[in-house]
């Protein structure tokens, strides 16, 4: 399994990926995740409505991921 470094966009929120899937842990309700094309094109947008972990499921590329307008980080999905 090829599972990235989880970075650490703030405090309750980890961000990381493992084949195709993006995985959002966070301990806050209401998290806006926006996920852009390195050209910084809106792929996704979406509000998590519960705290806990989320799984996206995207094509193999490179990917900046925000959360609550944090400061982006850089995935790789494979």
């Amino acid at each position: 399994m090829d599972i990235q470094q989880r970075p650490v966009a703030g405090y309750g929120i980890e961000i990381w990926s493992s084949g195709n899937d993006l995985y959002i842990h966070t301990s806050k309700p209401g998290s806006i995740i926006r996920i852009y094309t390195p050209d910084g094109v809106l792929r996704e947008q979406r509000t998590l409505l519960s705290a806990g972990m989320t799984k996206i499921r995207l094509n193999p590329g490179v990917y900046i991921v925000t959360l609550n307008n944090s400061a982006g980080q850089k995935i790789i999905i494979k």
